[in-house]
């Protein structure tokens, strides 16, 4: 667009103009003044008879300086290319710098004072000619239309200032290509704010490069598992303490996976693979018989021994249940209060899943009554509401987990991915572990727990193969697992009965109790402020944790 600065013919015809005339009005009153006509002077004088020539060549003059228009606003254009050049250094820089640690620039520079410093040069220098076109716009709004002397005055202000670029968008109520430079006068006054919200700087993690002052972050991942025990012996510590930790865990709260060392409190890995003890477990209350044995005595009891109770006739005559698994077994409780563990000899709930048979390593079958009625002081219930049982299966087996672990202030999370039992290489044709146990017995005045023995003679057992998602190839000792088999069996499995008064009946080892507290909420710590939870949903979430307990306890061990 070309903006004409100050016209030289302007100036001619106002020297050769006889008289100028100015109005200025003041209430009613007005007043002419009429200034003498200019008198000629030996130097630059405008006579008719030269005059013209003058004129033309001051025309020429002037129609030369048009045709040269980057000429007279080159100090303007380099202004302008040296704020779009500052601005693309502003960007070049934010953008190598941007998510990387801060930098460290020469004389102790921020970044932020870099950016100020630039965009103050980048705004002066843009400015500069927003400024002079609307210094020169004045002409282009006073030109051909006859208007107020004061408008001279308000274009002035609004190239100095943003007041006054206010007062011209007032003026000029938007109609003028001169608001643009208004409005960018106004602009401006964010500019330096709003260009320091450009940089924030977040918490991010970086590599801390292995030194003599850095400690490594580590996460635990097993790739074959064979307990301290080796291939020969027929315990194991370790594996014996995994078990007892995860069960005494209470199992209101869970055990956190795959805990991780991160020496500075925030750390992050890759998605990994590890060998892990996976559990499981399924409501199979449908599959057990559960008939009334009215008038029942000692004689056929199972979990309850007369002998060790103070008043062994109390129980005499009450109504008991017979509650009889698929595989056979059965057991006989006289009092409501009762709960009953045992070995699993085949899956009932999991019976289709062949993955899942050829990667167990343990099982039980669990059943207890809804304590809806103590049955005690000699009464026979028969004509009252029965009881009602149920039954779960728990089932532990092996698996390849992919974990995604994070700390972040301190505050560990392991979240599990993705989980495949996928057995491809097992010694024999058999089915996962195989123990032989017995089942637990409330008899002749003491608890027979149960105890459970090696399926075979042979010590070494191989190895058993799980594939991963990725492909890679996990390995498992199985005698590793057969002694692991033992301990869950052995601890878990067991008969806790309470006659809801003074006694209390077990025949098992640590996991009974914890069993007990699980479908219960049994308190063992005050015997006057037992507490007898029956909740369903509550026993299901208290069953998960505990199996994931001991689950979980073994696999970080």
């Amino acid at each position: 667009m070309d903006l004409p600065k100050a016209d030289v013919t302007d100036e001619i015809q106002a020297r050769k103009a006889q008289h100028i005339v100015v109005v200025v009005e003041r209430g009613s009153e007005s007043s002419v003044n009429r200034p003498t006509p200019l008198a000629p002077s030996h130097k630059g004088s405008y006579s008719d008879g030269d005059g013209d020539s003058e004129l033309a060549e001051a025309q020429a003059q002037d129609l030369k300086r048009r045709r040269r228009p980057f000429k007279l606003w080159a100090f303007e254009l380099l202004c302008f290319l040296l704020s779009l050049a500052s601005l693309l250094v502003i960007i070049s820089v934010l953008k190598s710098f941007d998510g990387e640690p801060l930098p460290k620039l020469p004389l102790h520079i921020t970044l932020n004072t870099f950016l100020a410093f630039f965009t103050a040069f980048t705004k002066a220098a843009f400015m500069n000619p927003v400024v002079q076109c609307i210094s020169q716009w004045k002409w282009n709004w006073l030109f051909g239309h006859d208007r107020p002397l004061v408008d001279f005055d308000t274009f002035d202000n609004a190239s100095r200032g943003v007041l006054g670029s206010i007062v011209l968008l007032k003026l000029l109520k938007w109609r003028h290509i001169a608001v643009v430079g208004g409005v960018i006068s106004i602009i401006g006054i964010a500019t330096t704010p709003v260009t320091q919200l450009l940089i924030e700087y977040p918490s991010r993690l970086t590599v801390i490069s292995p030194g003599p002052g850095s400690a490594n972050a580590t996460v635990f991942a097993v790739q074959g598992y064979r307990s301290r025990v080796g291939l020969t012996g027929s315990s194991s510590l370790d594996i014996a303490n995994y078990i007892s930790s995860g069960l005494m865990n209470s199992p209101n709260l869970r055990i956190s996976d795959m805990t991780p060392a991160c020496p500075s409190g925030t750390c992050s890995w890759e998605p990994f693979e590890s060998l892990s003890l996976c559990a499981k477990i399924a409501n199979i209350t449908d599959h057990i018989r559960v008939r009334q044995v009215p008038y029942s005595t000692r004689h056929v009891w199972t979990t309850w021994d007369d002998t060790l109770d103070h008043d062994p006739l109390r129980l005499n005559g009450t109504l008991a249940y017979n509650v009889s698994f698929p595989d056979g077994e059965n057991f006989i409780a006289p009092v409501s209060y009762t709960m009953y563990s045992s070995a699993l000899d085949s899956s009932v709930a999991f019976a289709d899943d062949h993955a899942l048979a050829a990667a167990r390593v343990a099982g039980y079958k669990l059943a207890w009554s809804d304590a809806g009625r103590d049955t005690y002081g000699g009464q026979n219930t028969t004509t009252n509401d029965p009881w009602r049982w149920q039954a779960f299966e728990l089932l532990y087996y092996a698996c390849v987990n992919e974990y995604s672990i994070r700390v972040d202030n301190g505050t560990a999370r392991t979240d599990i991915v993705s989980s495949l039992s996928n057995v491809v290489a097992k010694p024999g044709t058999a089915a996962g572990v195989k123990l032989n146990c017995t089942a637990p017995l409330l008899v002749s005045g003491a608890g027979q727990s149960t105890t459970c023995s090696l399926d075979g003679a042979d010590i070494d057992q191989g190895v058993m193969t799980l594939q991963g998602t990725k492909g890679d190839n996990f390995t498992a000792d199985m005698r590793s697992l057969t002694l692991l088999s033992k301990y869950i069996t052995q601890d878990s499995t067991g008969i806790w009965a309470w006659d809801g008064v003074e006694h209390e009946l077990m025949a098992g080892n640590i996991g009974t109790r914890t069993l007990a507290n699980t479908v219960y909420g049994y308190m063992p710590d005050d015997r006057k402020r037992q507490e007898l939870i029956v909740d369903e949903t509550l026993q299901l979430q208290r069953l998960r944790n505990m199996a994931s307990n001991l689950a979980v306890s073994v696999t970080n061990g």
